[in-house]
Parts: structure tokens; C-alpha cells; sequence
């Protein structure tokens, strides 16, 4: 017994070492991904409306404490109500099943501003059951980006988990400036989704910090928490930068490095060799580390083919000027959808957003597509629901309607407020203000009447299946038990049969010798009585299989009736498939003609989004152009002497105006003139970084200027000045 002690003790003791190596190894991989800095996680994200979609189990609670292995997931009810035919039930593309794998499954889709959860992956705006918006994630550090709001919990049986920190506001009050932590774990079956998703969700997170000049590290997220007090805020705020630096200067050192903010711009010039650039953020040093190496601003040469000459572009701009007529303004829906209301299932309308500048106090409104489910309340900027506005959660919104404003109503949460108002035609009149009244009844019933909630599988898949296996082992055993007790009860009955018949020969045999004995004494009697016995037995026999024959007829034509009546059936059966694969048949084609009908709208309009937002891109890089083009010019050192040389030299000073002022004319017929021409080149040569040689510059003009007006007193020149005569 001490021996098999000894044994258990030295399995446990060996067990135990193999799980802390293999935890030690994994430690070591996730310390290792973990001391990465941004700058490795490449590009940022260009504007999308769709980054990541998949399927996910995920589940949300309020607190911030870690739980580990994840124990349970929200349900998707609409699990259990899908309809796909077996035809498409394996079908797949690269974002998964198109029908919902398991009851905790849920279709996320991430775009530029927030996590978007559906129940299904089709009629998605139905289907919306929650929304988390990327400005309520926790800080991620440049540094180290895998120590902020984003971590990654692992793998298990359930899948490859982790989990995302936040902070919610509470209530429906906008000036309130309480949050609550808040905990979302989110499981994927595959790793390298998990991976993909991740990276997206830091990318987006970072470039979110940025855009509104947060440049979070891990000391100062670190900082912000210990900061739980006003006085605390205080103190920080009075620290010199180097001293605050001074006090944190524990452990190694580490170099400070460079992470990309703007790619290559459009070139300056697009002709005649412009310049782009490319700017870049300093990630400064801790601990006494090597400073950056290099320049935040990277200048390129690029479109270095010749420009067209002048003549080209005059005969451009003479010609003639279009005509300009007077617009017609028409109000219509934004959407060539339906306004449409399915009581508990969905309420979409065309709407108008209004804001007010509180500066100026002037509104403008611009039109948007609401829609309600069971869930949420969703505002979408375009026709395609895929630029989301807002995603309102019912249980945490308000619906308010302003007395004030005929047509009307706000929606507001925690975190936004937002006035919707209708469209003319749907408004009703300023008495019944229909639009309103109906949102408002629709809004309350949506919320109340139709509240399905949340629910959740408390136990993990892997724990049903085990449950359900152990289930089936139960099932099998009572099975057995009872066909056990079923076949005792038949060898009893059995057994009891055969005992009466051997009791019943024994009976007939004494019945036989007795009448053996008194045949033997009454022969005569005997034999006539036997000649009648027979006589009946053989009639009996005769009319036993008479009976039997007609049971037969009697069965025979009863089967022949139920032949009869299972053909009708199967022929009224196959008569209603045929009827049914002709109306699918139908269906299809109407189908696949709306949906190709609908594809060539969809494409169109989506080649005038894309116009659209070419022209907006090239404004935008237009401006970033001007931009450079002023901190250049605002930077340059160059020469005097090229304004001295050209006030004398007509050639150089027409060459040096054609290579400066080469997309204006105007100036650079001006720049060509004796007069203007001096002051001109003091401007392009020295900016006003440079305003005191820019200043020298002009004293050189001046003193020429004098001297000539000094000639002209004296006479010498080739004006001669008289007096004014009254």
C-alpha cells in the first residue's frame, strides 16, 4: 500500500512539471508577442465599411477581472429557427457558413468605427443584436500594443478566446460622466482568424488614438491609472517633463524608434518634377536609449516629365465660360427603399438628421435610413446599410419627443443624442404629428411588448456534448432494462403454456383408457357411436376451412381496398410535389430576376459612391499639397543675388519668372516687369522663416530705386518734371 503511495505521488509530482514547462513555453511565446511595438504591425487601415466578418461566440459582463477559460456564451435563438435547403446546408465562402453553425454562434462584422453582431448573416438589419463602438476600448500603447485594451485569453476546446476591455457610459444622460467597466470575450474557431481579428482591432484602435492626437504609451496608461484622485491629476500636471521622466527611469533602456503617420502624399507638381513626402512620429527613448536616427519629414522627386508649353494652356482658358443656370431644388425620400413596419420583427423609414452648430446656431440636416429591430435602433448615412451613423441598444435608449419642433422626436444614451425628424410627406399635420405618434407607439413596443433580451448557454459546448453523451448512455440503459424485463415476462408466459398443455394430454390419455375399457364392453355401441363421431369431425373440419376460405376473400378484398387507397395516395402525393417544384421553380426565376434588377441598381449606385469619394480624396490631397507647398515656401533660405542679377538682366529675370512662377500667368507676367520683378524674387527667395534677410533683400531693391529716382531729380534721366499748374 506505501508502495502505491509512493507511485500515485511521484505521477502527480511528474504531471504537474510537464503542465508548468508546457505553461512556461507558452508564457515565454505570449511574453515574447507581447513586447512588440506598433511600428510591426504595418500600414494603417484604409477606410472601410467591412474589415473582418465572421462568425464568433462572444459574451459581455460588468467587470474588469480577467476570468480565464471562457464558461459561457449569449444564444442565438435564431438558431433554432433557420430554414436552408439540403441542397446549400455545406456551402461556404471565405467568411464561413451561410447557415448559424451552433446555438452561440453570432455573424460579427467590424468596420471603421465599431463591432457589429447579427444573429444571421442574411437581412443583417433584422437581424442586429448588439454593437460595441471602438472609443469605449481601453487606451492601446504604441510600445507595447498587446498591455492595453485588447488581450489575447488563448486556446481551449471551445475555440481560440480573447478579450477586449471597455468602458460604458451609465444611464441615458449624456452629462453624466460616470463609466462602468465592461468585459467582452469573443471565441473564434480558427486561429489564424483570431489572429486577423486582433490585429485588426489594434490597428483600428490606434489609428482611432491618433486622429485625435492620443499618443498613449505604456508609462503613461500605467500613470492614468494610478491617477485616481484630483490631487493625483494635480501633481502630474505640475512635473516637468524631464523630471516625470527622471522618476520613471527604472530598468533597462530601451531606443527610441519611429512609427509612420502619412504615407507618400500626391506629388506637389503634376508636371515639371513636384515633390511628395512622408511624415513620420519620433517614439521617444526611456531609460537613456538612443534618440531616433533621422528626419520626420522623407521628400521624394516624382512627376519629372516636361510641362506643356503656355500657348497650349491659353487656348484652354479662352475657351468660352459655361453657362450657369438656376438649380431646382426637389425634396425627396433618400432611398428608393420601402418605408416599411413588420410588427416585432422590423420598422425601417427614410429620416432627416439634425444637428445644431452651437457656435453659429444654425441647423443643418442631412438625410439618413432608420431601422428597428427586437435589439437595436441603427441610423445609417447611405442606402446600403453599411456606413452605420449610431446603433442605439433599446433597453439603454430614451425616446423623447419635442414639443417644440412639429415632426420630430430624439433618441439618446449614454453616450449620444441624436433629433430625427421626417419627411414632409410622412409628417401628417401639426395636430395628430402622425410620424412622431407612430414612432413613439412602435418605439414602446419594440422595447416592451416585443423584449426578447439576452439569454445565455451556461455551460460550453464541450459540456453539452458531454452531458448529451451521458444522456444517451442513460436512454441506452433503460432501453435494455426494459426489453430484459420484456423478455422474462415472455419466457414466464411460456412456461406456464407448456405446463398446461402436457396437463391436458395427461387427461386425454386417462379420457382414452376409460373409453378404451368400455369399447372393449359395448363394441356395437362403440363402433356406431365413433361412425357418428367421425361423421361430425369431418363436417366440423369441412366447415372450419369453408369458414377459413371466406376470412380469405374477406382479407384478400381488404388488402385489395388499401392497395387501391395507397395508390390514390401516392398519386395525389406526387401530383402536389409537382405542383409544388413548378411554384418553386417560378419563384426562383422571379427571384433571381429581382435580385439581378436589384444587382444593376446596387452597382450604379455604388460607381456614383465611388465618384463621389474620388473627389472628395482629391480635394483632400490637394489641401495636403497646399500645405507642403507653404511649409516649403515658408522654410526657404535661397540667394540675393538672383534678384540683383535679374533687376539688370532681362533674360535671366524672364527665365527665372518662367521656372518659379510657372502655373500662375498672371504673376508671372508681373515677376517679368522692371519694377515688380526685385520684389518679387525676395518673396520666392526667403520665406518667412527668413524675414530678416527677406528685409535686406528689399533695402536692396530700395537703394536701387533711389538711385534711379535721384537721376531722374537731377535731369539726367529721360523724364524731365514740372510743377503742377492750378
Amino acid at each position: 500500500m506505501k508502495q502505491l503511495s509512493i507511485f500515485v505521488l511521484l505521477i502527480i509530482v511528474l504531471n504537474s512539471f510537464l503542465c508548468s514547462t508546457t505553461n512556461l513555453k507558452e508564457s515565454l511565446d505570449h511574453k515574447f508577442l507581447l513586447n512588440q511595438p506598433s511600428s510591426e504591425l504595418g500600414k494603417n487601415l484604409p477606410f472601410s465599411n467591412s474589415h473582418f466578418e465572421g462568425w464568433v461566440n462572444y459574451y459581455h459582463y460588468n467587470n474588469a477581472t480577467t476570468i480565464g477559460r471562457p464558461k459561457k456564451f449569449f444564444k442565438n435563438n435564431e438558431y433554432f429557427s433557420q430554414r436552408i435547403p439540403l441542397s446549400t446546408l455545406k456551402d461556404k465562402d471565405k467568411y464561413g457558413s451561410f447557415m448559424i453553425p451552433n446555438k452561440s454562434f453570432f455573424y460579427l462584422v467590424v468596420n471603421q468605427n465599431s463591432l457589429q453582431i447579427f444573429t444571421s448573416r442574411s437581412q443583417t438589419i433584422r437581424k442586429q443584436y448588439d454593437s460595441l463602438s471602438l472609443k469605449y476600448i481601453n487606451s492601446v500603447p504604441e510600445d507595447n500594443y498587446m498591455k492595453g485594451g485588447i488581450h489575447d485569453l488563448g486556446s481551449f476546446a471551445i475555440g481560440h478566446c480573447f478579450e477586449i476591455k471597455t468602458k460604458i457610459p451609465i444611464g441615458q444622460d449624456q452629462s453624466n460622466d460616470q463609466k462602468s467597466p465592461q468585459t467582452w470575450v469573443f471565441c473564434l474557431p480558427n486561429k489564424k482568424q483570431k489572429s486577423k481579428l486582433l490585429k485588426i482591432l489594434i490597428k483600428l484602435k490606434l489609428q482611432q488614438q491618433r486622429t485625435f492626437g492620443e499618443l498613449k504609451t505604456e508609462d503613461t496608461i500605467n500613470a492614468e491609472k494610478k491617477a485616481k484622485t484630483l490631487a493625483n491629476l494635480m501633481a502630474l500636471a505640475s512635473k516637468k517633463p524631464d523630471e516625470s521622466r527622471k522618476e520613471k527611469s527604472t530598468g533597462a533602456p530601451t531606443d527610441g524608434y519611429w512609427i509612420l503617420l502619412q504615407d507618400w502624399s500626391e506629388c506637389t507638381l503634376k508636371c515639371g518634377e513636384g515633390q511628395t513626402y512622408q511624415q513620420w512620429q519620433c517614439i521617444p527613448p526611456k531609460n537613456g536609449g538612443k534618440p531616433c536616427q533621422g528626419k520626420s519629414i522623407k521628400v521624394k522627386k516624382c512627376n519629372t516629365n516636361p510641362c506643356p508649353k503656355y500657348s497650349s494652356v491659353l487656348n484652354i482658358l479662352n475657351i468660352v465660360t459655361p453657362e450657369v443656370k438656376k438649380p431646382i431644388i426637389k425634396v425627396a425620400p433618400f432611398s428608393s427603399r420601402l418605408q416599411q413596419y413588420s410588427k416585432c420583427i422590423i420598422k425601417e423609414n427614410d429620416a432627416f438628421l439634425s444637428t445644431l452648430d452651437k457656435k453659429t446656431k444654425v441647423e443643418s440636416k442631412f438625410p439618413i435610413r432608420v431601422v428597428m429591430n427586437n435589439h437595436t435602433v441603427t441610423i445609417f448615412k447611405d442606402d446600403e446599410y453599411q456606413d452605420i451613423y449610431h446603433s442605439f441598444e433599446l433597453d439603454k435608449t430614451a425616446f423623447v419627443k419635442l414639443n417644440n419642433r412639429f415632426c420630430c422626436f430624439d433618441l439618446r444614451d449614454g453616450q449620444i443624442s441624436s433629433t430625427l425628424c421626417g419627411y414632409n410627406k410622412f409628417c401628417g399635420n401639426s395636430i395628430d404629428n402622425k410620424w412622431v405618434n407612430e414612432w413613439a407607439e412602435h418605439f414602446q413596443l419594440f422595447k416592451v411588448g416585443c423584449k426578447v433580451g439576452k439569454m445565455e448557454t451556461l455551460l460550453s459546448p464541450d459540456d453539452e456534448k458531454q452531458l448529451a453523451d451521458e444522456l444517451r448512455k442513460k436512454l441506452g440503459q433503460v432501453k435494455l432494462g426494459i426489453n430484459n424485463k420484456k423478455e422474462n415476462s415472455i419466457k414466464q408466459q411460456m412456461l406456464i403454456n407448456t405446463n398446461n398443455n402436457y396437463k391436458l394430454k395427461v387427461i386425454k390419455t386417462q379420457n382414452l383408457g376409460l373409453k378404451a375399457i368400455q369399447k372393449e364392453l359395448q363394441l356395437e355401441n362403440l363402433i356406431q357411436n365413433e361412425e357418428k363421431e367421425r361423421e361430425k369431425i369431418e363436417l366440423n373440419n369441412l366447415m372450419k376451412k369453408i369458414q377459413e376460405e371466406k376470412d380469405k376473400a374477406a382479407c384478400l378484398k381488404d388488402s385489395i381496398k388499401e392497395r387501391d387507397l395507397d395508390a390514390q395516395l401516392i398519386n395525389d402525393r406526387r401530383v402536389a410535389e409537382n405542383e409544388v417544384k413548378e411554384i418553386q421553380t417560378e419563384v426562383t426565376k422571379q427571384v433571381q430576376l429581382k435580385r439581378e434588377r436589384m444587382k444593376k441598381i446596387l452597382d450604379m449606385m455604388r460607381a456614383k459612391a465611388r465618384l463621389r469619394k474620388s473627389a472628395m480624396e482629391a480635394e483632400l490631397n490637394s489641401l495636403r499639397n497646399k500645405m507642403a507647398e507653404e511649409m516649403l515656401k515658408a522654410g526657404k533660405n535661397g540667394d540675393m543675388k538672383k534678384c540683383k542679377i535679374g533687376k539688370i538682366d532681362k533674360d535671366y529675370r524672364e527665365s527665372y519668372c518662367d521656372s518659379v512662377y510657372i502655373d500662375d500667368f498672371v504673376t508671372n507676367t508681373d515677376c517679368k516687369t522692371e519694377e515688380n520683378y526685385c520684389y518679387m524674387c525676395c518673396e520666392a527667395e526667403f520665406g518667412n522663416m527668413f524675414i530678416n534677410r527677406r528685409e535686406a533683400c528689399y533695402n536692396m531693391c530700395d537703394l536701387k530705386e533711389s538711385k534711379a529716382a535721384e537721376e531722374k531729380k537731377s535731369g539726367n534721366g529721360p523724364y524731365v518734371w514740372y510743377k503742377k499748374i492750378d
